[in-house]
């Protein structure tokens, strides 16, 4: 009794596997059709898409809450002092290269 159920539990769970990895194939294949080829353009969208988004958040914030958030800002970047970026912005441009050289 105890095996039968089993086996009919393993085949409900193997068939729904297969329709699930059979979904996540099809579904795969329509976006790889709609993305452009490369992870350049893909990259490029998606920073566009970034700016965009903030560009329309900081025009869609009132007069009064910009001044305020932009004092915050500045307070924040005078307690940060002398934050040196420059080892990440090194470590991006070494990654770039290799990405371009692979």
């Amino acid at each position: 009794m105890a095996s039968s159920m089993q086996s009919q539990i393993f085949d409900y769970s193997k068939d729904f596997a297969k329709k699930a990895a059979d979904g996540i194939q099809e579904g795969y294949r329509k976006l790889d059709e709609r993305l452009p080829e490369g992870a350049a353009p893909i990259v490029t969208i998606g920073a566009g898409v970034l700016a965009v988004g903030a560009l329309a958040f900081i025009l869609g914030r009132s007069s009064s809450e910009s001044s305020r958030a932009s004092r915050r800002a500045r307070e924040f970047t005078s307690r940060m002092g002398g934050m040196d970026f420059s080892p990440f912005y090194r470590l991006v441009k070494l990654w770039m290269l290799y990405r371009i050289a692979m």
